[in-house]
C-alpha cells in the first residue's frame, strides 16, 4: 500500500540533506570565542626545537637551507613551508650551509673544522676538506663555483678547488679568529675579516695583499656589493661600514644596532643592505650611492626579529623577501619591502616541523600539533582541538608565493 505524503521529492530531498549539511557546517566551523592570532606557542616539555646558525637561498630561491646546532642540514620549500629533506651525519654543529652558484651542491662546515661537499638532489656526500684545526666560521663560493674560501677560528683563510677538492691557496696574516670571508663577483679577490679588528683584500692569481684595514673595532661579518665596488663590513660596536675597495676609503658609516653586527647581506641589485645583531633586530637600508646624509633616510626599515641573536640573514635572489634565523629557534621569512613577517619555520627534536604565519595559519608534518598550543580566551588549549581551523597549508603557501598554490599539493 503506498502512503501519499502530499510532499514533492524535491522537497523530501531537502528534507533529507539539510541535516547532513548542518553537521557538516559544525565540524568544519570556527572555533568559538575570539583567538588571539599571536598564540600559538611551543613549549619544550612536550617538544623542544632546534637551534638554527645558519640559512641560505638557493640561487633559483625555491629552498631555503638551515644549518642545525645539532649537525643537521634541512632543506626546506621556500614556496609551500615545508621540510624538503634533511641532510645528517655531522658529530658538532653546522656553522654554515651554502649553495653553489648552479644550486646542485651544498656547501656546510661545522665545529669540527671539517668541509662536506654535498649533492644537492640525493643528499649524496661527495668529498670532505680537511686542512683546518678549529671550528669553521664562514664559507664561500666563487661566482663560477670553481673555488671555495673558507675562514676558521685557526686565524686562517682557505681556498680549495671546488671540483678536486684540494687546497690551493692559504692566508696566516691574521691573529684573531677570522670570522668572515668573501669573493668579489669576478672570482679574483677574496676580502677576510677577523676579531683582530682588521679585513684583508687579497689576489688570488698573485697571492698580493691589495687592502688592509684597521676598523679598530672586531668584525663578525663581510660581503661584497653585486658590482665589487664596496665591501660592507659588521662590527663589533653594532655599526656597519662600507668601503670603496678601489679607492680604499670608507664611503659610509652606520651606527646600526645595539650589539655586535653578527650578519649583513647585499640585494642583488645592489640597492639594499640588510644587517642583524645579537640585539636581536634587523635593519634594512638604502645602500645606492647618493647623498642621502641623513641616517633615518638611509634606513628604510627595522624590526625586533627575533628573541635573543639574529645569527644569519640572506635576501631571495628575486629581493622580494629576506629569511634571518635566530636565537630563538626559529628562522623567518620577511617582506623585504615592508619588513612585515611572512612565515617563521620551526625543526622539532622529534623531527616534527611547522611553517606558522603571523595570524597562525600553519602547515606541518604530521604529528607536529603534539608541540603547538592555542592561546585564547585567557587559557592555553591543545592545538588538536583547532587543527581543522590553522592547519591551512595552501594559505601558507599563498602567503609565501603572493599566489594562490592550490595546484602544487
Amino acid at each position: 500500500m503506498k502512503i501519499k505524503t502530499g510532499k514533492s521529492p524535491v522537497f523530501l530531498f531537502f528534507l533529507c540533506i539539510i541535516p547532513v549539511i548542518l553537521f557538516m557546517s559544525c565540524q568544519t566551523a570556527k572555533p568559538e570565542g575570539k583567538i588571539d592570532m599571536r598564540g600559538v606557542s611551543i613549549f619544550s616539555q612536550n617538544g623542544q626545537s632546534r637551534s638554527i646558525k645558519s640559512v641560505a637561498y638557493s640561487p633559483d630561491g625555491r629552498r631555503i637551507l638551515a644549518g642545525m646546532s645539532i649537525g643537521v642540514i634541512n632543506i626546506w620549500d621556500a614556496e609551500q613551508g615545508r621540510m624538503a629533506s634533511r641532510i645528517s651525519g655531522y658529530e658538532t654543529g653546522i656553522t654554515q650551509a651554502i649553495y653553489n652558484p648552479d644550486g646542485t651542491r651544498i656547501l656546510a662546515a661545522s665545529g669540527d673544522g671539517i668541509i662536506h661537499l654535498w649533492d644537492a638532489g640525493s643528499g649524496r656526500g661527495l668529498f670532505s676538506l680537511i686542512g683546518h684545526t678549529s671550528n669553521i666560521t664562514s664559507l664561500a663560493y666563487s661566482a663560477d663555483g670553481s673555488r671555495i674560501a673558507s675562514a676558521s677560528s685557526d686565524r686562517t683563510v682557505r681556498v680549495w678547488d671546488a671540483r678536486r677538492g684540494t687546497e690551493l691557496q692559504t692566508l696566516t696574516w691574521h691573529t684573531d679568529t677570522v670570522t668572515a670571508v668573501a669573493f668579489s663577483p669576478d672570482g679574483r679577490y677574496v676580502a677576510s675579516a677577523s676579531r683582530d679588528k682588521s679585513f684583508y683584500v687579497w689576489d688570488t692569481v698573485t697571492g698580493q695583499r691589495l687592502m688592509n684595514v684597521n676598523e679598530r673595532q672586531g668584525m663578525y661579518s663581510l660581503v661584497y656589493s653585486p658590482n665589487g665596488a664596496r665591501l660592507a663590513a659588521g662590527l663589533e660596536n653594532g655599526a656597519v661600514s662600507i668601503w670603496d675597495v678601489s679607492q680604499g676609503r670608507r664611503t659610509l658609516y652606520l651606527p646600526a644596532h645595539t650589539g655586535p653586527v653578527l650578519s649583513i647581506a647585499y640585494s642583488a641589485d645592489g640597492s639594499r643592505i640588510v644587517s642583524t645583531s645579537s640585539d636581536g633586530t634587523i635593519k634594512v637600508w638604502n645602500a645606492e650611492d647618493t647623498q642621502i646624509i641623513e641616517l633615518n633616510q638611509r634606513l628604510l626599515w627595522d624590526k625586533t626579529a627575533h628573541r635573543g641573536s639574529v645569527f644569519s640573514v640572506s635576501f631571495s635572489p628575486n629581493g622580494r623577501s629576506i629569511v634571518s634565523a635566530g636565537e630563538d629557534l626559529t628562522f623567518r621569512v620577511w617582506d623585504a619591502a615592508t619588513g612585515d613577517e611572512i612565515a617563521r619555520f620551526i625543526d622539532f627534536v622529534t623531527d616534527e616541523w611547522a611553517c606558522i604565519t603571523p595570524d597562525n595559519y600553519y602547515a606541518a608534518s604530521s604529528n607536529a600539533e603534539a608541540h603547538l598550543r592555542v592561546y585564547t580566551n585567557q587559557r592555553i588549549e591543545l592545538m588538536n582541538n583547532y587543527k581543522a581551523f590553522f592547519l591551512q597549508p595552501f594559505i601558507v603557501a599563498d602567503r609565501l608565493t603572493g599566489t594562490f598554490a592550490r595546484n602544487r599539493y
